[in-house]
């Protein structure tokens, strides 16, 4: 085989808003135009079809493979999986890094731009995986832009369950050993539980007992797992979706809210007809129109990740609005004026 080595929001709403296969697979030693190594992989067909756009999965590897040396990338993971021949309906990006024991976010969101760019790469379907040092990766990276991916599949990591709701609308399915001492299955199960009431859909598969003599390893497993990769096909990028809700029901929602700690920070919500409006006096009146996304959930654009959503008391009245902007990692509450 081979490889050749290439040099190569409106952020704010007023306030805060916002397979297997018969031919060798190959994976061809590249360079992110920031200096970053990695391995890249061309499904077959790509360079025949000139016009069709793919879709793109980016693989963390674990701290065994950091360095500068792209031939430990194969040693296990999915790069072990393609070298091993099998072929893939997507572009599979796998970096390396040589930072110890972490990933860096800000680097690895540039080197994901870069490759959407770079190749023809469908934006409604870009998907991050990981192993290990990578699991962790893929939650802390997954957790700081929402929005730029379809799906996550962490293996044998953890994260910030506190930080979780940021991947409310985001399909996860994660996997670890349950035997793992190494890194504890605590801490994928924590992520797990923390997204359980945004997404109880979400899986998680833990594997028994040790994998040849490893209590480490559940992605030699998970990479074998053919259901995934038509669970991953069938992920794209999160879009809100309109619903009708009436007049009636609407109207429960008008009132003036403010925040807990400042009376005189507030904004309003305004229903006429179907019509229901979000406006903050505060900041020029600007008003906007919120649509349904549920009965209680509202947002402005399909394709920005900022809601707002109200919430009821123990009567069943509409006692607070919060405004989350996942996005910009922003959450505001304000309590309904009576």
């Amino acid at each position: 085989m081979h490889f050749q080595a290439y040099p190569v929001r409106l952020a704010v709403l007023m306030l805060a808003m916002f397979f297997h296969g018969n031919a060798i697979s190959q994976q061809t030693e590249e360079r992110d135009i920031r200096e970053m190594d990695y391995l890249l992989y061309l499904p077959p067909g790509y360079t025949k079809d000139t016009t069709k756009i793919w879709p793109m999965l980016v693989y963390l590897h674990g701290a065994g493979e950091t360095g500068h040396d792209l031939e430990r990338l194969k040693a296990r993971g999915l790069p072990s999986v393609i070298a091993g021949g099998r072929n893939f309906p997507f572009i599979i990006a796998s970096p390396q890094t040589d930072t110890i024991f972490r990933w860096e976010t800000d680097e690895l969101y540039h080197f994901v731009l870069d490759m959407s760019k770079k190749y023809r790469v469908d934006q409604n379907q870009i998907w991050l995986s990981g192993i290990s040092m990578g699991g962790f990766g893929v939650w802390s990276m997954a957790i700081s832009h929402p929005e730029l991916f379809a799906a996550i599949v962490p293996i044998s990591g953890g994260g910030d369950s506190s930080r979780a709701w940021r991947l409310k609308y985001m399909p996860v399915w994660c996997f670890h050993r349950e035997s793992d001492a190494g890194v504890p299955l605590s801490g994928d199960r924590q992520m797990m539980d923390a997204l359980k009431k945004y997404k109880p859909n979400n899986r998680f598969t833990i594997y028994p007992g040790n994998y040849h003599g490893s209590d480490h390893d559940a992605w030699t497993e998970a990479y074998n797992t053919d259901s995934l990769y038509t669970w991953l096909l069938a992920q794209k990028k999160f879009a809100f979706h309109e619903i009708k809700v009436s007049p009636k029901q609407l109207q429960k929602f008008a009132g003036v809210y403010v925040t807990p700690d400042d009376p005189a920070d507030s904004v309003m919500i305004v229903v006429q007809g179907e019509s229901i409006k979000f406006i903050a006096p505060d900041h020029g009146g600007n008003t906007l129109e919120l649509k349904a996304s549920a009965e209680n959930v509202f947002f402005i654009s399909t394709d920005w990740l900022a809601t707002v959503e109200f919430a009821a008391d123990r009567t069943g009245k509409i006692s607070r609005l919060i405004i989350m902007d996942i996005a910009d990692d922003k959450r505001l509450y304000y309590n309904k004026r009576n």
